[in-house]
């Protein structure tokens, strides 16, 4: 993982070929804080565990 502050973009590998169907799931922690020094929240409803966000992708290859 890493970030790419010109397109201020965050740059996941997966670390394996992406299949269709499979999903791939990014946790965000507590502790992020975007340029403003604004942390990451969780959104209301939405607390996933010790999360603060969880991001689910399926792949899907047209």
């Amino acid at each position: 993982m890493s970030y790419d502050g010109g397109r201020r973009a965050l740059i996941i590998d997966p670390g394996d070929v992406l299949r269709s169907g499979r999903v791939v799931e990014l946790i965000l922690l507590p502790g992020i804080v975007d340029v403003d020094g604004l942390p990451l929240e969780s959104r209301p409803g939405k607390m996933v565990g010790p999360a603060a966000e969880v991001l689910r992708y399926q792949v899907s290859l047209n």
